[in-house]
């Protein structure tokens, strides 16, 4: 693998742990949007989802230094 694909492939990684938040937002403002669910399971939801997008943000800090080493 020569470095410009392994920069690429960073990237990716990067961009795609972007996109995942982006969608656990979007499923966190959806659960906080409906009024039906019993409050304890949307806290529950609320909890999960935010530490995934910790996970995420975590993940996405690991591969900016791996990239910026790279470069």
């Amino acid at each position: 693998m020569t470095k410009a694909e392994l920069l690429e492939k960073i990237q990716e990684g990067i961009k795609t742990e972007e996109s995942a938040t982006t969608l656990y937002l979007k499923h966190l403002r959806a659960l906080l949007g409906h009024g039906d669910f019993d409050p304890k399971k949307i806290e529950k939801a609320r909890a999960v989802i935010e530490k995934l997008i910790g996970y995420n943000n975590g993940h996405k800090s690991i591969l900016e230094g791996l990239r910026d080493r790279v470069e």
